[in-house]
């Protein structure tokens, strides 16, 4: 039987995972602000719609594009360092465009 070796400290990629999913802390806040947008006059009702989706739900996506960074990362390191790159790069583009028009 072949004993599998454990990780013996955190990697580059590990940490970059971390860094990823550290606004899954923020949800409680997320959800608060997401009531917000109805306040705004300048939104119409399918923008008030759509960002308050993506707050309610982008814990879960987060999550989801995490687990599957990490199973890759096991076959292809460099493919998913990059698309850990690419993913946090586009998550906070979303977030912060949101939140200039939305708020």
């Amino acid at each position: 039987m072949k004993r599998q070796s454990l990780p013996r400290g955190f990697s580059l990629f590990t940490w970059g995972l971390a860094i990823f999913c550290a606004p899954v802390l923020l949800c409680p806040m997320a959800l608060l602000l997401s009531t917000t947008f109805e306040k705004n006059s300048n939104l119409e009702t399918w923008q008030v719609n759509l960002f308050s989706i993506f707050f309610w739900i982008y814990p879960l996506i987060l999550a989801l594009v995490a687990r599957v960074l990490y199973r890759l990362h096991h076959r292809k390191p460099k493919l998913a360092f990059k698309l850990l790159a690419l993913s946090t790069v586009i998550f906070y583009v979303v977030l912060i465009m949101i939140c200039k028009i939305g708020l």
